[in-house]
């Protein structure tokens, strides 16, 4: 038997672990949970549509920001629509359908008209500026070139000068155009800019407001700026071909013969919406979307432009906006399999958290994602070795650590000069570079879970390492791995950006640092204060340094049961200051990181605290709870205890190694089915 066929029969062997089609069909399956149904969150809907349409557009970070629950944004239950979510799709739908339709292949492509600005800004068809202002554009330029401008606009004039209109990059006006043109017949403005690659903030606006009241409301003078549309395209330099057109566009007729228009629209939709859908569809639903596009020919439109009321209704469909998951009798508790398309749904979600590409979908078409798992396997290794796995860096393994704390962490720059928002950025790469190493991804180590805290290891660039004050790579080389013996570094737990996000503006945060790990690694949280206390530290205490000052409030009753579980784990850092340098004097007085914790293991300094948090049974299954919540989009519930312990058993049978939690998780019969929700005051 082959190393991979072991490992096949041992991942199948698993206690309380197997792929649903792997039981036998009269044995009842465990009670899998339920998911609800699924909204696609904001990565989701921009990575869907990239895959779909090959768009570089990200329309989806116009949307309303994603609720997070038990620490990710992707658990269907709390993924709620509001009607700012229809407004927004609606919009998006509108522009990802133009771009499809536009015959040339610029990259860029983003304008602005009065429907996407504020009420204060709309008057009748067109966005009016009564007073001198400016709108704001936030652009991300894919690459470097000339990029045109274009803009509709006119002027409430009052002479002698015309209206002018003011456009500006990164606040810098590179171009004031007279608007000399009338609402009635307005003029067309058209200039070519140089800009980078990148984001920038490009904003056009009024420059030259004038008033002039009068008794005589016929002798009034008002100069406004009326704008009907603002353009922005390019680089100018690409080929006149739209890429994205061709992809969606896949036949057109030669004729002006009904039937062949309709056979050629069948062929168009059945692809799109089969892709979109992320299963078969029927021929009467080809039928119905291709309904839509008959009458826009009706009409009049030619035979692209009246396919676009049907490419809507595909990106506006429910089946496309959410990820459906059927229940034959969406009442009964009596679990049942996933169908194939469901499954490779999961999958592709989990894995790239995006749509399932065609050898997913072909795979499902032919049933065998649910009948043979030595093929969920192969696809679970080769979704891995995908460039679109790194989203399991991006996403998971962010949200699991909570390093968007980073961005909101201020530092105060008087006390802290050398911490700089160049710095902040590559504190919050290191981890990720780190982290990687962990995750079952082309390329990785593949280290073991524990190593997580304990590896002497990291990614430094010249100016972070200078910045440790260790030794780092030449500057030519941006990022390279270092290694940290010698140092006091080790691990997660002494990188900048857990240390910078874990502490307060001016000084470190024993209590943050100890309740980050007992949430995030533990997966532990401490209970929260008892209703009427201060979690502040009085400033009539001990005038001595930050530990005694701790240790003085933790002797208040109230307050030793939190401060207990927090505080020795937040002073075994304490040698790093809050923006995560080494120190050995914190206010003029002696560092002191040692700690016992409730275990009664004591510890001496980072290195020693991690190597004991290493050792905790908690970190391991905390991974594999975190996982099971991201994975699956629920958190694990009192049936699934047996579960998480096997899955809990399996990484540590393996050394840690997230690869096979992966596998494990996805053979498990929670990913693989589901069940019903029996109606409120139903017996089930």
């Amino acid at each position: 038997m082959t190393t991979r066929s072991r490992l096949r029969a041992w991942l199948l062997s698993l206690t309380g672990i197997c792929l649903v089609s792997a039981c036998s069909p009269k044995e009842e399956l465990p009670d899998p949970g339920r998911v609800t149904l699924h909204r696609l969150n904001r990565d989701e809907y921009n990575n869907t549509v990239r895959d779909l349409l090959g768009t570089s557009q990200r329309p989806a970070d116009q949307f309303p920001s994603d609720d997070i629950g038990y620490g990710f944004d992707n658990v269907a239950q709390v993924l709620s629509v509001s009607a700012p979510h229809v407004e927004r799709y609606l919009r998006a739908a509108e522009s990802l359908v133009d771009e499809v339709l536009r015959p040339d292949g610029y990259p860029l492509n983003m304008a602005l008209q009065v429907s996407d600005v504020e009420a204060r800004y709309r008057r009748r068809n067109h966005i009016f500026f009564a007073s001198n202002a400016t709108m704001p554009l936030r652009v991300e330029v894919p690459q470097s070139g000339s990029y045109q401008i274009a803009a509709s606009a006119f002027g409430e004039q009052v002479p002698p000068d015309p209206a002018q209109m003011i456009v500006a990059v990164d606040g810098t006006t590179v171009q004031t155009v007279a608007i000399t043109a009338l609402e009635a017949s307005p003029q067309t403005v058209l200039f070519e800019l140089n800009l980078t690659a990148g984001t920038h903030m490009i904003s056009f606006g009024f420059g030259n407001d004038l008033y002039v009241p009068d008794a005589d409301p016929q002798k009034v003078q008002d100069r406004n700026l009326g704008v009907f549309w603002f353009r922005l395209t390019g680089p100018t330099s690409a080929s006149p071909e739209n890429s994205i057109r061709r992809r969606v566009i896949t036949c057109t007729p030669s004729t002006t013969d009904p039937s062949q228009w309709q056979r050629c629209a069948d062929q168009i939709l059945a692809r799109l919406s089969r892709r979109a859908f992320r299963r078969s569809v029927s021929a009467e639903e080809v039928r119905a979307l291709r309904q839509l596009s008959e009458t826009a020919w009706q009409q009049g439109d030619d035979f692209v432009s009246g396919l676009r009321p049907a490419l809507l209704a595909v990106l506006l469909s429910p089946r496309f906006l959410y990820r459906v998951e059927l229940d034959e009798n969406p009442s009964s508790i009596h679990p049942h399999k996933l169908s194939d398309f469901e499954l490779a749904t999961r999958l592709s979600y989990f894995l790239w958290s995006s749509m399932p590409d065609d050898e997913l979908l072909r795979l499902a078409e032919q049933s065998r994602l649910s009948s043979d798992a030595n093929v969920v396997i192969d696809q679970v290794r080769r979704m891995l070795d995908d460039p679109k796995a790194e989203t399991l860096l991006s996403r998971f393994a962010s949200q699991w650590l909570s390093l968007d704390g980073l961005d909101s962490a201020a530092p105060d720059r008087k006390r802290f000069p050398q911490y700089t928002d160049e710095l902040r950025a590559e504190m919050k790469q290191e981890t990720k570079l780190f982290v990687r190493e962990f995750l079952p991804l082309l390329g990785s180590r593949e280290l073991g879970l524990h190593e997580l805290l304990t590896a002497p290891l990291t990614y430094l660039t010249t100016d972070l390492a200078r910045y440790y004050g260790i030794p780092g790579p030449p500057p030519e080389v941006k990022w390279e791995a270092t290694q940290l013996q010698g140092t006091p570094r080790r691990g997660l737990l002494t990188q900048g950006s857990v240390l910078t996000m874990t502490s307060y503006p001016g000084r470190t945060s024993p209590v943050k640092r100890g309740k980050w790990i007992l949430e995030q690694l533990l997966c532990s949280p401490p209970p929260p204060p008892p209703p009427g206390v201060t979690t502040e530290l009085s400033t009539t205490m001990s005038s001595g340094s930050l530990r005694q000052k701790l240790e003085e409030h933790r002797r208040k009753p109230e307050c030793a049961g939190c401060h207990k579980l927090m505080d020795p784990l937040g002073f075994g850092l304490e040698s790093f200051d809050a923006v995560g340098q080494f120190r050995t004097m914190d206010e003029g007085l002696p560092i002191d990181a040692s700690g016992e914790l409730q275990n009664g293991k004591t510890f001496s300094g980072a290195e020693e605290l991690s190597s004991l948090i290493a050792q905790d049974p908690r970190l391991v299954r905390c991974a594999v709870r975190k996982l099971f919540t991201y994975a699956i989009g629920r958190a694990p519930t009192d049936t699934d205890e047996g579960r998480v312990e096997a899955l809990t058993s399996s990484l540590s049978e393996t050394n840690g190694a997230l690869r096979q939690l992966v596998l494990s998780l996805i053979l498990s019969d929670a990913f693989g089915s589901r069940r019903g929700e029996p109606e409120e005051g139903a017996t089930p």
